[in-house]
């Protein structure tokens, strides 16, 4: 009994003490809010996912998941400046016209490349023949000018957003990240409502789009109001704060993560690419609805690592190395187990969970849900190197290593894709990634004795 209340007690005073770290503190706030945000979106997904694939078809919604794929790269036209914001962050939160200053320069640059990017999008729709680019077969000639509308209406709704969500770069770099998430949840939950709407209303594929992704413009722009008219004026941005020698330090860190959400998203697109041009639309539907399967167990993962960023952020400005220590130790010990889990789960109920989220059968087949449960579990260190490595004192190694395990995974999935398929790119993925990019993370960790 006495051994109980000796643990109880240990236990209470080390929860009073992350209590009292306000890193931690903060961490939390921000990751139960995530975590809160992700399971609406899980919910979401679950519902949206199953009625749009039935709604478009299997070739329709193929063709909707690559075109949306394919844009996504645009997002990072930005050329790394938010991602510069929030990490300089803590350097800067001491200086209020500093901030100001930031924040406008970032905002009105991205004023910039939107106008752009939406040229970029009026070229494609007029100008570019993507027939054979999207694989679209002789029988659904037919999709042509219905893809080619797709590809437009989401590149502007890309556009309409893209200098807005500096509010979500100021909001994670000073730790309000809680804020960020509960505007994604709202605009998930009433990006639902409005794809059963449309659904209802027989609506087409170009409404779907706009449900699916025009709804969440809205409210990072309705995110973006609440925050600078009405929660702090004081640092809405205005042109005449612009300031050109600020947009060059931002782009310091900036143009290295850059090349590091570049060569993300490469990895990510190239899967649906690889299988769209060599297996087809209906391939490209399966596996990312196997991609979807893997997001419901990252959740927790991916609630807590974009606001682990900018703790150890702080951490290093203030030279507190046994604070990053300590957590980057406990927090590698958790992903080890929580890994485990994963793939045991995945692999063992994979086939009933997809059967009852889908309402249908054999959309994968058991081996390559086992392909995604080793994927999710491997993508779990992929995303602790990759927040970690994002830090002032490591992100010039990253700028080295994760390029290379990108070009490395390619090449691979390359081979295998068109003997073993989605089987052959999930695998690729794991063996590329783990072997190269995680492999030197923990080099790199070790010899800075920062685990």
């Amino acid at each position: 009994m006495e051994a109980i209340i000796n643990f109880l007690l240990k236990g209470k005073l080390e929860v009073k003490n992350l209590l009292d770290d306000k890193r931690i503190k903060n961490l939390l706030l921000s990751s139960v809010a995530s975590f809160g945000t992700k399971l609406i979106n899980s919910l979401v997904s679950f519902i949206s996912l199953p009625l749009t694939y039935k709604y478009l078809s299997s070739e329709r919604f193929g063709l909707m998941t690559f075109i949306v794929a394919i844009g996504s790269t645009f997002v990072f036209m930005d050329f790394g400046l938010g991602f510069g914001l929030q990490n300089r962050w803590p350097e800067f939160s001491e200086h209020e016209s500093k901030i100001r200053k930031a924040i406008s320069s970032v905002f009105y640059f991205l004023v910039a490349m939107a106008i752009l990017l939406a040229m970029i999008g009026s070229y494609i729709f007029y100008f570019v023949d993507i027939h054979h680019f999207f694989s679209i077969s002789e029988t659904a000639i037919s999709l042509y000018y219905e893809a080619k509308k797709v590809c437009l209406i989401f590149i502007f709704l890309l556009a309409l957003s893209f200098p807005f969500t500096v509010v979500q770069k100021v909001q994670t770099g000073s730790q309000n990240g809680h804020i960020t998430s509960m505007w994604i949840g709202l605009g998930n939950l009433t990006s639902l409502i409005t794809l059963l709407i449309i659904t209802n209303l027989n609506l087409g594929l170009e409404f779907i789009v706009f449900a699916l992704y025009g709804v969440n413009s809205l409210f990072i722009v309705i995110n973006f109001i609440n925050e600078f008219f009405i929660r702090k004026s004081y640092k809405l941005p205005s042109i005449k704060y612009f300031d050109f020698s600020l947009i060059k330090l931002l782009m310091k860190d900036g143009v290295i993560y850059l090349v590091h959400q570049l060569s993300s998203t490469a990895l990510i697109v190239s899967s649906s690419f690889l299988l769209g041009k060599y297996k087809g639309n209906i391939e490209v539907g399966a596996y990312n609805i196997g991609l979807r399967l893997s997001t419901l167990f990252l959740i927790p993962v991916e609630s807590i690592a974009p606001y682990f960023l900018p703790a150890l952020n702080e951490a290093f400005v203030k030279k507190d190395f046994d604070w990053i220590h300590t957590k980057l130790k406990g927090y590698l010990k958790i992903l080890i187990f929580y890994s485990l889990l994963i793939l045991i789960i995945m692999s063992l109920a994979g086939d009933s969970i997809l059967e009852i989220w889908m309402r249908s059968r054999n959309i994968l087949k058991s081996d390559e849900i086992i392909s995604f449960a080793f994927l999710s579990a491997s993508t779990v260190f992929i995303f602790f190197s990759s927040y970690v490595m994002l830090t002032p004192t490591l992100i010039k190694k990253s700028l080295l290593i994760y390029p290379i395990s990108v070009i490395t995974t390619f090449a691979l999935k390359l081979l295998l894709v068109k003997q073993f398929s989605i089987i052959g790119i999930n695998y690729a993925q794991v063996i590329g990634m783990l072997l190269i990019y995680f492999s030197f993370s923990m080099y790199y960790l070790k010899k800075y004795n920062y685990l």
